[in-house]
């Protein structure tokens, strides 16, 4: 897109307005997208439609057209219930969609966020590490990322993957990789 011919361009949406013409325009200016999505319909009740009503499905109407377009996308998660046990089904949502990064924040109170978010940090720290095991039950093996060792802000890993990569509509995919967002 000029004048910026060199500068690699990227939105993040909450994709309930990506239809075929955004799509088509993603593809022609390679604009890398990213998709805000707090994981599986009952951990996503925060993110409301203009309307107020729940947003998870239309968020997933627009990342499936993104797929039917061949457009990857990653996806930013805000985790308001930092349950340990919830942490593999939360990596696995992710997984299954294709996501080729997922950024994984934990709800706090700051700047304009000013709601209660009294979440204990021995319960978020349990969830980063229940994370991570979810995360290295499906690395899988076949590519530069998944065999090696992978470093995230706050969070390094070095295993051996126990499976393999898999192929999904948009080529062999690797499971995303959690990060972490200042």
């Amino acid at each position: 897109m000029a004048p910026f011919e060199d500068v690699k361009h990227s939105v993040q949406t909450n994709a309930a307005l990506i239809d075929d013409a955004w799509c088509e325009f993603l593809l022609e200016h390679q604009v890398r997208v990213g998709v805000s999505i707090d994981g599986p319909e009952d951990m996503n009740t925060h993110r409301l439609t203009l309307a107020g009503r729940p947003g998870f499905r239309v968020i997933m109407r627009g990342m499936e057209r993104l797929r039917r377009h061949g457009i990857p996308f990653s996806a930013i998660a805000v985790v308001s219930n930092p349950d340990p046990d919830r942490a593999s089904r939360f990596y696995g949502f992710f997984a299954d969609l294709g996501v080729t990064t997922l950024g994984v924040n934990v709800e706090e109170e700051e700047g304009v966020n000013l709601g209660a978010k009294d979440a204990d940090p021995v319960q978020a720290a349990e969830f980063w590490t229940a994370l991570a095991d979810a995360w290295r039950r499906t690395r899988w093996y076949g590519c530069a990322r998944c065999s090696g060792s992978s470093t995230s802000p706050g969070l390094s890993w070095a295993v051996t993957p126990r499976t393999r990569c898999r192929p999904s509509l948009l080529g062999t995919r690797c499971p995303p990789s959690p990060t972490t967002a200042a």
